[in-house]
């Protein structure tokens, strides 16, 4: 009796509650994600000891902090992998997921039963084989036995034609299903995390901590929509985010915030080490330690039993010393599926100069492009762009932000109002000297015709070509007044056109190269 009572008391000591948890926040960076998760506990007086369940299998297991203990104290923590919990499937995954487990189940039926009546074929055919050559029957029992033969072997095969007819049916099904599911079909194979939790306290009553940790199959990428209008002022760039969870576990009704940092990276300071020279004999290997890269493959084999309680502090302002943040209100449902959802961040009106840009050597297209400023300090990141002129979808395009850059020019497409010609002119007065030099000349007229029923200011870009060598000389002789980058060769013309207004620029050079020789042009 003794035993058995200390047995019951044993058993009463070590039972360890499960305990049911809900994820109500999450901050989403580049790469990875922190989720929050709230867990209410009823704490008796000692040690307590819980188990929270349902966490994704890809936790970071140095990122797990415990907050909300009050007075309480924390025992012991231990993140661990929980192979008989499923994880949550999605409700329009399900269905999916069923129907191709059923397929392949009955893909793998009709195989053996057309195996089968392969195998009956073969059988009867040998018997009949063995009966023609051993037998000795009379006509008339060859005769039925001849029809017996010819009525199950054609039963036979209008069976294997209604089988592999199923069977080519079933293998196109399964191959819609896989193509639909993509990723999702390995994933109820993952296994998820829990965390033993051992809690002291000194007084009983209830107690709702949170648990924060973060996931790496999680992240964002910025996009942006600009729209502009006449007033040719300003635009309204609108910051978004494209975000993206494969962590096998749904985010339901959680409210998202965003960062622009990457706590999942390395961040060690670099640093200069001595860089010698030397003479390499060509026997000699020089051999030097290579630092080791950190990947995800070294994250899946790190041991997640003992986890540290703290990390991160990150702080509600919209900009701090080297990350933004946003957070967007309401609640938000990302599920676990892995497709990509578009959420609007921020909306900026940024004052904008509106210009055409015109480059006839390059393209017949002129580009209405604008020059944006103000856009420091809004935590703008490199990103795809849609562009948008008076509500009308004109392109697509991709910013660079620059700090070290005042302004930010983006292209908001082609306008085939505006009509461009480059044409060359031969000049054939102008041949060259062939006694002491040979010598090309090269002259281009510029037509530009504004066919809108505004005024527009565009920027002519055309170029001539730079010398690398002291015996080729370049030498300008008409460039209609433009202005002229000797760096580069680039000649800019600054042109404000009144409707219907055309105009003509004129660009004329020369190459003189040595007698006997070729250029490039």
């Amino acid at each position: 009796m003794r035993l058995t009572i200390f047995t019951v008391l044993l058993t009463v000591s070590q039972f360890v509650f499960a305990q049911s948890s809900k994820i109500s926040e999450v901050m989403v960076y580049l790469q990875g994600a922190e989720v929050t998760r709230e867990v209410k506990l009823n704490l008796n007086s000692g040690l307590n000891d819980f188990e929270i369940k349902g966490l994704s299998g890809d936790i970071d297991p140095n990122s797990v902090q415990i907050s909300g203990l009050g007075q309480a104290k924390i025992a012991y923590v231990n993140l661990e992998r929980d192979y008989l919990t499923e994880i949550d499937i999605p409700s329009d995954i399900a269905p999916l997921i069923e129907q191709l487990q059923e397929s392949e189940f009955n893909l793998q039926i009709r195989r053996k039963v057309l195996n089968a009546y392969n195998e009956e074929r073969s059988l009867l055919l040998e018997n009949k084989k063995v009966l023609g050559e051993q037998s000795t029957l009379k006509v008339a029992d060859l005769v039925e036995l001849a029809n017996l033969y010819r009525n199950r072997l054609k039963e036979i095969e209008l069976k294997n034609l209604e089988i592999s007819e199923e069977i080519k049916e079933l293998e196109e099904k399964i191959q819609k299903l896989n193509a639909q599911l993509g990723p999702w079909k390995q994933m109820p194979k993952q296994s998820q995390n829990k965390i033993s939790l051992g809690i002291s306290s000194a007084t009983t009553g209830a107690l709702t901590v949170k648990v924060k940790y973060i996931v790496r199959s999680a992240g964002w990428t910025p996009s942006y929509d600009i729209v502009a209008t006449d007033n040719n002022k300003s635009v309204k760039l609108v910051y978004k985010a494209s975000v993206y969870q494969r962590s096998g576990v749904n985010w339901d009704n959680v409210s998202l915030s965003f960062s622009t940092s990457t706590p999942l990276q390395y961040g060690n300071l670099p640093a200069l080490y001595p860089d010698y020279v030397n003479i390499v004999k060509p026997e000699m290997v020089i051999r030097g330690a290579r630092a080791k890269s950190f990947n995800s493959a070294d994250a899946e084999s790190m041991e997640l039993s003992e986890v540290v309680v703290g990390g991160y502090d990150y702080g509600t302002q919209s900009n701090g010393n080297v990350s933004a943040y946003f957070s967007i209100p309401g609640k938000h449902k990302i599920s676990s599926f892995g497709k990509a959802v578009s959420l609007g961040l921020k909306e900026h009106e940024l004052a904008a100069s509106m210009s055409y840009l015109l480059i006839p050597k390059a393209s017949q297209d002129a580009f209405l492009s604008a020059k944006i400023t103000g856009f420091e300090g809004l935590g703008l990141l490199p990103g795809n762009a849609h562009m948008y002129y008076n509500d009308a979808l004109t392109g697509q395009s991709y910013i660079q932000p620059n700090p070290s850059e005042n302004s930010l020019d983006v292209s908001l497409g082609r306008d085939a109002q505006i009509a461009i010609e480059r044409k060359s002119v031969r000049d054939v007065s102008k041949e060259g000297n062939i006694i002491s030099a040979n010598r090309k000349n090269f002259h281009y007229e510029i037509v530009i015709r504004n066919n809108k029923n505004v005024s527009i200011d565009a920027t002519v870009k055309d170029q001539i070509p730079i010398s690398r060598n002291a015996e080729v000389t370049v030498t300008l002789e008409d460039a209609s007044a433009g202005n002229v980058n000797s760096d580069t060769g680039i000649i800019t013309w600054d042109l404000k056109l009144s409707p219907g207004e055309q105009k003509k620029l004129t660009l004329k050079y020369n190459i003189k190269f040595p007698k006997g020789e070729k250029i490039n042009q």
